[in-house]
């Protein structure tokens, strides 16, 4: 039921642009941010045939691939001038040609909950940070424009009420205008430019630098290739200073939080709304989390040596670590010691992420496509990350569920229609929006038929850089909630199907909360149920 919707409102969505574009404008609605960038010029995410080669499609081009993908997809990314596009569209055993294009870390509203500065926008940091900055105030680079925060629209009504506008591209994200770029040069986000590799052993990907279960290094010899970025990006966040009274901690290192309970994991132990404490018997101990994101502070004590590198994508040496804070946050929640639902999971890095928030859709679907090839099962994973509307991307989330890990996304913060992103509109995506402690809709989170479940994604306590904890907003603290819990169904039934999972975890969840968000959204909010 819930693909056939996802499909029929998608479809319908789709179908109905032409005609809307001959129609009355319909009124504007105040979107909260904007939306994360759009194409990346010259570079192309190739889909291939099952039993296609790409040395059979690049032959004769003098082109080599960014990424190779044969586990999640067949396929492969790389640099293409507009006649070479051409080509390759017309070559046998091409599926589809698409333009790859940068996916986003919702920053803006996952920022600390408990901060007084604003929340960064794209312009606000220049340059690359190499290590935790300040949110700075009121400040962008030359010639970048500082966006509106979110208020009310033009007609005075907030965002949740603003009329629905659909957007005027037909393959639309959550995703506004690109921001007017001049000033200082952007910085570079590199992956790595790899030859086209031997033909690889069973289970092994081309693209892999290392053997399963290995730490990843960096390909020797392998070539930065510079992706097109906005103009500045922002950073990640100061860890939070010590809070005096106990009324929530906030501070670094483990001896803060004593018996406190993170409410998010109390709502998604309770029924009903305002119980208490956090019970489960179910551990994780046998499941497997691949965490797709900007990496894990492994050492983080929270974490008790369970988190380990997986797979790299960005090749800068880091080897799966966090240097932004927005992966290990996510871990935590995932399966923190003391903030985490599955509380002895292996927690596996997928690194797709530098250190700023933005990458190519291109390198999402290469720590996809590495999961679908390398995962230990019984396995989840988790994708708290946002694009605009992609088939590549989509199509890998698909690869991912058919060999057996179950993918959950984050819906996106936008309060957009989430069939309009990526990957939270793919059929097997287990799609998730965030809530309040009042269980209403979370402003930012993106809504409609796409969205499979709710689960808390404001003030959420978490791991984060140099051993500390703090709160983060964001429908990327939703998703690992019931990431963690489905790593407790599948620790205490075995492995289990996307459909099987999908619909245990809807089918016990908590029905008829106060969500508004319209547009068939599910009103159904995440529960362990006694796992």
């Amino acid at each position: 039921m819930r693909t056939s919707l996802r499909r029929t409102a998608s479809a319908a969505l789709m179908t109905a642009l032409p005609a809307l574009a001959l129609a009355a404008p319909l009124p504007s609605a105040a979107e909260p941010r904007p939306g994360p960038p759009g194409a990346i010029p010259d570079q192309y995410i190739v889909t291939l045939d099952h039993g296609t080669a790409p040395h059979t499609v690049l032959d004769g081009l003098g082109v080599r691939p960014l990424f190779t993908y044969r586990h999640a997809l067949a396929g492969f990314a790389a640099r293409l001038t507009p006649a070479q596009v051409q080509r390759v569209r017309a070559a046998p055993g091409v599926d589809e040609v698409e333009q790859d294009a940068v996916v986003a870390i919702p920053l803006g509203e996952d920022a600390p909950a408990d901060s007084d500065l604003e929340p960064p926008y794209p312009g606000d940091v220049p340059g690359e940070p190499t290590g935790p900055v300040d949110f700075p105030q009121d400040t962008a680079a030359p010639g970048v424009p500082m966006p509106a925060g979110p208020g009310p629209g033009p007609d005075g009504r907030s965002p949740e009420q603003a009329p629905e506008r659909l957007p005027e591209q037909p393959m639309p994200g959550a995703s506004g205008p690109d921001p007017a770029v001049s000033g200082p040069a952007a910085p570079d986000l590199t992956v790595p430019y790899q030859a086209e590799p031997e033909p690889a052993a069973p289970g092994q990907s081309s693209q892999d630098p290392a053997a399963p279960g290995e730490s990843l290094a960096p390909r020797p010899g392998t070539k930065p290739v510079p992706v097109p970025l906005p103009q500045t990006v922002p950073g990640p966040a100061t860890p939070s200073a010590p809070v005096p009274d106990s009324s929530g901690p906030r501070s670094k290192g483990l001896r803060g939080l004593g018996g406190f309970t993170p409410w998010g994991l109390t709502r998604i132990n309770n029924r009903a709304l305002g119980g208490s404490g956090f019970e489960v018997r179910a551990t994780g101990a046998k499941v497997t989390s691949y965490i797709v994101d900007s990496g894990i502070e492994f050492s983080h004590p929270d974490f008790g040596g369970r988190a380990v590198p997986g797979y790299d994508a960005i090749g800068d040496g880091l080897d799966g670590g966090d240097c932004n804070g927005h992966g290990t946050h996510v871990a935590g929640v995932v399966g923190g010691g003391y903030t985490g639902v599955a509380r002895k999971t292996t927690l596996v890095s997928v690194r797709v992420f530098p250190c700023v928030g933005r990458t190519s859709n291109s390198a999402v679907i290469a720590g996809v496509d590495w999961v679908a090839g390398h995962a230990r099962r019984p396995a989840v994973a988790n994708l708290s990350l946002s694009g605009r509307w992609s088939q590549a991307a989509n199509r890998a989330v698909e690869g991912l569920a058919k060999a057996g890990v179950f993918p959950v996304a984050a819906a996106g913060n936008d309060n957009l229609n989430a069939c309009f992103v990526s990957p939270a509109s793919s059929r097997t995506a287990f799609t998730v929006g965030a809530i309040d402690q009042e269980d209403r809709r979370a402003w930012f989170s993106n809504w409609g038929t796409c969205v499979d479940i709710h689960a808390p994604g404001t003030g959420i306590l978490s791991a984060y850089l140099n051993g500390s904890f703090r709160d983060m907003d964001g429908t990327s603290m939703a998703a690992p909630h019931v990431t963690g819990i489905a790593a407790l169904y599948k620790d205490t039934h075995g492995d289990a199907s996307f459909e099987a999972l999908s619909a245990w975890l809807t089918g016990h969840a908590v029905r008829n909360v106060p969500i508004d968000g319209g547009y068939g959204t599910a009103r159904l909010s995440a529960y362990t149920n006694g796992l």
